[in-house]
């Protein structure tokens, strides 16, 4: 599994850079979270259909 890697120069990264993917405790968004039973997931519904839509305008702006 992928947890973290450098790279540099590649597309707009000229310097360094590091993706790091390890868990980290959050509580930023945390009225987002559900918990079933001892299963915590995070609600992603209504940032689904937010992404539908910017991306039914970016279309409808594309073949106009």
């Amino acid at each position: 599994m992928l947890i973290q890697f450098n790279f540099k120069n590649y597309k707009s990264f000229k310097d360094e850079a590091t993706l790091d993917l390890s868990a980290a405790k959050m509580t930023e968004f945390s009225e987002r979270v559900v918990c079933v039973g001892s299963e915590k997931f995070f609600r992603l519904q209504q940032y689904m259909v937010q992404m539908q839509v910017v991306s039914q305008m970016s279309t409808m702006h594309l073949n106009t």
